[in-house]
Order: C-alpha cells, then sequence, then structure tokens
C-alpha cells in the first residue's frame, strides 16, 4: 500500500549543481550555527518546509523539512574526487527514534570545487509542547577523517484542521494520506481526487485480555450539508485469538477511503471514531477540509 512509504521517518536526497553558485542571494537566510566542522565545511545551511524558505524551529506533522548545505567543500580542497557518507537521526529527548540513515555520496566536483547537497526528511514526529526534536546531520568523507555536523532542534505542531476527543485512548498521531500524490495532507484545502487514507500511530489505552487488546476503528465521512458520503470500518474479531497484540499498535495502520466522484460538495468532514470493545474508553479525531 503507497501510504507504507511515508511510515519511514527519513528520506535523503543529493543534489549537484555543475554551476558556479553565488552564495550572496539577498533573498536566502542561511543558518550557519549549529556546525561542527572537522575538515569540512560549507558556507551555509538553508533551510524550507514544503517548498518554502522558513527560520522558525516548529514544523507541521507530515511537512517535509529540507536542509540544503551550500558549497559543502573539504578546507584544503585536495582531492578532485569526493567521496563521502552522510548520515541523518531524528531524536526525541535525546533517543534515537529510528535506526541511522546512512547513504554514500559520491560525486565530483565542478571546476570550482563546490557542492550543494539536499538532505530532506517527512516530520513524522510527534507533536509536542517544547523544542525537544532535533535532526542531526553528519557528511564524513571516507578514510580521510574528515566530518561536518549539524544540529538542529524544533519541534511538531499538528494540522489546523483537525482536532482530538479523547475518552480514555490515545494514540501518538494520526494523519491523511493522499494516495494520488503519495503525500501527508498539511494544507486545510484539498484538491486531490478523494484516494486517502487515515493513518493512525502509536494507538493505547485499551484494555488487554490475557495480552490481547480489541478496538474497532469506523470512519465517516460527511459533505457541507451533512449528507454520509462513506463509511467504513475496521473491525478486529472478539474472539481473544484473534485479537491485537498491543504492541502491534505501535506500529502505523491505516483505513484506506475512495471518494471518487463524491467530491461535489464544498468541504468534507471525516470523523475517525476508535473504540474499546472490552470497555468504554474510546477516541475521536475529525478532518475538516475545503475542496478546491
Amino acid at each position: 500500500m503507497a501510504v507504507l512509504r511515508v511510515f519511514l521517518l527519513a528520506y535523503l536526497f543529493f543534489f549537484c549543481e555543475s554551476c558556479d553558485f553565488q552564495i550572496a542571494h539577498s533573498s536566502e537566510q542561511l543558518i550557519n550555527s549549529n556546525l561542527i566542522s572537522k575538515g569540512l565545511v560549507c558556507d551555509g545551511v538553508l533551510l524550507t518546509v514544503d517548498g518554502s524558505q522558513v527560520t522558525g524551529n516548529e514544523f507541521v506533522l507530515g511537512s517535509q523539512v529540507e536542509f540544503e548545505f551550500k558549497n559543502l567543500r573539504a578546507v584544503d580542497e585536495s582531492s578532485s574526487e569526493v567521496e563521502r557518507t552522510v548520515s541523518i537521526y531524528i531524536l526525541k529527548n535525546g533517543i534515537d527514534t529510528v535506526k541511522k540513515f546512512s547513504f554514500p555520496v559520491n560525486r565530483g566536483k565542478n571546476d570550482k570545487g563546490r557542492i550543494d547537497s539536499k538532505i530532506y526528511f517527512t516530520n513524522l514526529m510527534v507533536a509536542s509542547g517544547s523544542l525537544d526534536h532535533l535532526a542531526c546531520i553528519v557528511f564524513e568523507e571516507d578514510g580521510k577523517d574528515k566530518s561536518l555536523t549539524f544540529k538542529y532542534t524544533f519541534r511538531t505542531i499538528p494540522v489546523v484542521f483537525q482536532e482530538y476527543e479523547r475518552k480514555g485512548l490515545y494514540c501518538d498521531y494520526s494523519y491523511l494520506f493522499d494516495r494520488e500524490s503519495e503525500n501527508i495532507i498539511t494544507e486545510q484545502v484539498y484538491s486531490g481526487n478523494g484516494l486517502l487514507t487515515v493513518a493512525i500511530v502509536g494507538l493505547g489505552g485499551l484494555e488487554e485480555e490475557k495480552g490481547i487488546t480489541f478496538p474497532q476503528v469506523n470512519v465517516k465521512v460527511m459533505d457541507s450539508n451533512g449528507n454520509i458520503l462513506l463509511t467504513t470500518e475496521k473491525h478486529f474479531d472478539l474472539k481473544v485469538d484473534s485479537g491485537v497484540d498491543p504492541k502491534h499498535l505501535k506500529e502505523p495502520f491505516g483505513i484506506d477511503l475512495n471518494l471518487k466522484n463524491k467530491l461535489k460538495t464544498n468541504s468534507i468532514k471525516i470523523i475517525v471514531d476508535i473504540k474499546d470493545q472490552k470497555s468504554e474508553k474510546a477516541l475521536s479525531t475529525i478532518f475538516e477540509m475545503t475542496l478546491n
């Protein structure tokens, strides 16, 4: 399923420009702090979120965060071929949330010795009230004990068109995924074809019976007039041997929605109700989007 592609916390992309890059563009505000140089340097880091330049430390859940390292190079400029590895760590409270993502960067220099490297990740960190998240990016030059480390603290904020109602159950986060564009929806205005997935991550608070839980997830989609466009459910059997290990609910799971040819209104409301079949506990989240 396409939604599984975004469950990784980081995607890396490297790009080298062959043209001579002018550093002092008035429209660019480069970050020069939080850089630790050991033989490798750059002229600064350009931060963009969903394609727009930003300078803050708040990233919306599901947004694409990109760091572009301008004129990445060795101090001595000695080698004509550059063989480097870049690793990215995404941490919360100093704890690595995923394994290290490490990829080789094998790129030749142009005649000016300049390389611009873009590295991005999709922000799937839990919403937080403080700057307790950290992106750490490390470039290393193979066999030469040279490195450049960049650290950037941030916090995650939820999308503005989502609300939660908690009655004993909780989840780390949930989001809407557009299967057509293969992107998490971060804007309230939606212009897709209606192939959506509701993703739920880190569901907890369920009563256990012999180490097994029994959640039920119901999704209802309504138009601006209150008409029901679609209902669907993900039902887990009440039999003890067919329930769900609570450890598995820490992993993402999704409910696919097909609203093709049904989006003929000004807005839609997607209501997700999660119930514990062994108690009165529940969790609801509502997405309200304007259609374009």
